[in-house]
């Protein structure tokens, strides 16, 4: 049989059958996310890499240093959040040793379609002394299917 389940409206403030823990949880991630996100940062850097001539080693520099912020940026809201921090710290390390490789890759992917990094070669071009154009392309190959929603991109991370 098929269910139908109700959608969820945030902007009717429409909670459905979330309790008030739940929907305090599910604000908290996204208030986590929004305080530690690097958006602005990596937005920045992009449209000054694009409007400047820089030699490949300035690139290569700027590329890691993009991939740097977004790192801390995940990393500092994981660690903000309240079952991250009651955890102990072999706990915390194991969490992060299986974990971080794979919600660090779909991070990045979503922060840099944030960022519009895909949308044209010169800012394309940034990441590509990092990592080379065919893995530049895979990734713009895939961030071109993610959903448009932020919110629920944010669940799905934590």
């Amino acid at each position: 049989s098929n269910t139908t389940l109700s959608t969820l409206s945030l902007v009717s403030d429409d909670i459905s059958c979330l309790r008030q823990p739940d929907w305090m949880l599910l604000s908290n991630i996204v208030h986590a996310f929004d305080t530690f996100s690097p958006l602005f940062e990596v937005q920045h850097m992009i449209q000054f890499l694009t409007r400047t001539s820089a030699d490949y080693q300035y690139i290569l520099q700027q590329s890691r240093n993009i991939v740097n912020v977004i790192y801390q940026s995940i990393q500092s809201s994981i660690s903000a959040a309240a079952d991250f921090r009651i955890m102990t710290t072999d706990e915390q390390c194991s969490l992060v040793q299986r974990n971080m490789h794979g919600i660090w890759a779909f991070y990045s992917m979503v922060i840099c379609h944030q960022c519009k990094m895909f949308d044209s070669v010169e800012s394309k071009n940034i990441m590509t002394p990092l990592y080379g154009s065919d893995s530049v392309e895979y990734v713009r190959s895939i961030t071109v299917r993610l959903d448009p929603d932020l919110t629920l991109v944010k669940l799905i991370l934590m």
